[in-house]
């Protein structure tokens, strides 16, 4: 027994009746409703990103009424020099041999991870993911594996053997992209399991992607022997999903996208994939991924707790929200200063007694005698000292609360040797302590999966491009 798809008169109708049978269904409403859970409870921390990205991006915050609104961006400074401070190498994954008989294993595959690094082109992977974790306070890292395509143009001949001026396409190897690789994905396209703890205990998630028709033609439709269904009812500017009597419906959009929504659950070992609403592959997850984990991995930043103040936040905070106050307060007495410079800047004439003596021709040419008494009065008073001093106590309670010395120039010299040592030794211990939180947050549960994925999928040519590039094989033994 099978579910219809109902449509509308308004709405475009597929191509043939698309059909699911009772399983598919149910699993369907499940992902929806495991989704919908996901996406609620990742929505208490969705203010708190905005207004972080806003700090990154340098808007303005609400001014204080009467005085100028420039930005002092102390979130922007602050957060920078983390992700320069954490960005000076990439992580490498470095397998612990068992024993002797693994030791070449582990050298081979640490060889195997660089190469797959260096073709995804894990600088720019970790600079997005750095500035997610920084500023969102999340990073979301994904270890995919997909064997790479390209569309290709072949010239059509006749007979003769003669160019004809027409084209085929085909769709052949793209050996510039290797078949397992990482990507930072944000986190505003991802949904994590609402019921987990920690991000170690994720057994669910869901992430999304957006492409046009053509790509999608490209990655699914015209893929060499791939195995997906229900291809020909994907449709631009329609999709499906429930109607309120829990009927499967087609929609109208007002975007002529593809929405691909991966759904991966680690309890049924399923991973699906729906276009537009549409099931478009049905797979277990430990086929694909011998590790049998979702693949992609929450690494969080900050500690925060749920709404409830019981439970810890499954997401972390990032360093904007952190400096929220004290980045108002800075912004706020910086802006007071200077309408108050100003106004003292700012003066106004008054003349006592005389004959004939018009305000407005004085042009204060230096000697010039005038007949009464001239009082100039300034509009204001602006105490330079006590603000400085202010604005400097909020800037050290910012350091001590991200540990990170946005204010420390380069070349800066302190008095004595042991105070160049404390001060550099408290930015090392903040650093380090972020690092090996970011490590046991989730950059280990990560190198499993790659690792896990480089045994599994790695070709013969990239194994071939990995020997060829390791150095002195001496050092295996």
């Amino acid at each position: 027994m099978a579910a219809d798809l109902q449509t509308g008169s308004e709405t475009k109708a597929p191509s043939g009746n698309y059909q699911l049978m009772d399983e598919q269904l149910e699993n369907m409403r499940r992902d929806r409703r495991n989704i919908d859970k996901d996406l609620l409870y990742r929505s208490q921390f969705e203010p708190a990103w905005r207004h972080n990205i806003d700090k990154w991006n340098l808007v303005a915050p609400p001014g204080l009424q009467g005085t100028p609104n420039y930005v002092v961006p102390v979130s922007r400074m602050a957060t920078h020099t983390g992700i320069v401070s954490m960005r000076q190498n990439l992580p490498d994954i470095v397998p612990v041999p068992e024993g002797r008989d693994e030791k070449k294993l582990s050298y081979l595959l640490k060889e195997a991870s660089a190469h797959v690094h260096r073709m995804t082109n894990m600088e720019a992977v970790m600079d997005m993911g750095m500035v997610d974790y920084a500023v969102l306070g999340n990073t979301v890292l994904e270890s995919y594996v997909k064997v790479p395509f390209k569309t290709k143009r072949i010239t059509i001949l006749n007979e003769k053997g003669e160019k004809t001026g027409k084209f085929k396409k085909v769709q052949v190897r793209d050996w510039s992209k290797p078949k397992i690789g990482t990507r930072a994905r944000s986190p505003w396209e991802c949904a994590f399991d609402c019921n987990a703890r920690t991000p170690a205990e994720v057994k669910r998630a869901f992430f999304q992607d957006r492409m046009s028709k053509a790509e999608f033609d490209e990655q699914y439709t015209n893929k060499p022997g791939n195995d997906y269904i229900n291809l020909e009812h994907v449709h631009e500017g329609s999709v499906i999903t429930f109607n309120k009597d829990g009927a499967l419906d087609r929609i109208s959009v007002d975007h002529d996208r593809i929405i691909i929504d991966h759904v991966q659950n680690e309890l049924d070992d399923a991973y699906r994939i729906y276009a537009n609403g549409v099931l478009i592959w049905d797979v277990p997850l430990s086929l694909i991924h011998a590790h049998g984990r979702c693949t992609v991995t929450l690494i969080p930043n900050h500690h925060k707790y749920d709404k409830n103040g019981k439970t810890h936040a499954l997401y972390g905070s990032g360093d904007p929200e952190l400096l929220a106050d004290l980045d108002d307060l800075i912004n706020a007495s910086t802006n007071l200063f200077i309408h108050n410079y100003k106004l003292k800047n700012a003066y106004v004439v008054g003349v006592e007694g005389g004959n004939g003596l018009n305000v407005e021709d004085i042009d204060f040419e230096s000697g010039r005698p005038v007949n009464g008494r001239i009082t100039v009065q300034s509009l204001g008073a602006a105490d330079l000292p006590e603000w400085q001093n202010f604005k400097t106590q909020l800037e050290t309670w910012a350091v001590q609360t991200v540990k990170k010395n946005y204010m420390r120039l380069e070349g800066e010299v302190a008095k004595t040797a042991y105070e160049a040592s404390q001060k550099k030794d408290a930015e090392n211990v903040g650093m380090q302590y972020q690092i090996k939180k970011m490590e046991a947050g989730g950059l280990l549960e990560y190198a499993r999966k790659h690792v896990s994925d480089i045994m599994e999928h790695l070709t013969v040519e990239e194994w071939a491009d990995v020997v060829d590039q390791t150095p002195d094989y001496r050092d295996w033994e």
